[in-house]
């Protein structure tokens, strides 16, 4: 009788570590980070030419273009991954500006894509051109037609959610999306948060 109390006072002791354990893993990822992750040439690439630039205008561009992660892990052991629509747009704007300033960097190259000569254009007449090439009134609103355009935008406030479990230095997923399911390495330290998935890393940062 003594040894079956004793195996039942471990276990109690054992599961009630457990849960404890677990709720300081949990506590150590509750919250909303941000993560800058740049998207890949292949990516950039095919936006690029979604816009019907030439090629010799898309070998000009060597701006990377950043989109910004959210995820938010919960105490009730829910979690969503998301995108700030103004924050990304804000990335997307950097983008499309810098990429403009490339082109009337390299405009001596492009001679042989219109039919006039671009090299001979200042800095306003170059964006002006590009502004009526697109129908837009001028450079702001050219800038807004690229960056308007350039994502579905309405499919980031919700990119992914689920429920997860958390142990040690894994955290499992669950989720009506198939690829998105499963189990990923995290690590904290410092306010920052890596998550090591089969296909690569993200840091985040925390913030709240």
């Amino acid at each position: 009788m003594k040894k079956i109390l004793c195996l039942a006072l471990v276990a109690i002791l054992m599961l009630s570590m457990t849960a404890c354990g677990e709720a300081l893993f949990v506590k150590s990822v509750a919250g909303t980070w941000s993560c800058r992750m740049e998207e890949s040439a292949e990516y950039t690439q095919k936006l690029l030419e979604s816009f019907e630039l030439y090629e010799e205008e898309i070998a000009l561009i060597d701006t990377p273009l950043y989109t910004v992660k959210h995820v938010q892990f919960n105490e009730d052991m829910t979690y969503r991954y998301y995108y700030d629509v103004d924050l990304e747009k804000e990335c997307v704007r950097e983008f499309f500006v810098a990429m403009f300033d490339s082109l009337y960097e390299g405009k001596n190259t492009l001679t042989d894509c219109y039919e006039i000569d671009l090299s001979t254009l200042s800095k306003d007449e170059f964006f002006q051109f590009y502004a009526d090439l697109y129908m837009a009134q001028d450079y702001d609103a050219l800038i807004d037609t690229f960056v308007d355009n350039a994502y579905d935008y309405d499919t980031f406030a919700n990119a992914e959610s689920g429920t997860y479990t958390i142990n040690l230095n894994q955290i499992t997923k669950e989720t009506d999306n198939p690829d998105a399911a499963g189990t990923i390495q995290y690590k904290v330290k410092d306010n920052t948060l890596t998550l090591t998935y089969s296909d690569g890393t993200e840091v985040y940062t925390k913030v709240n």
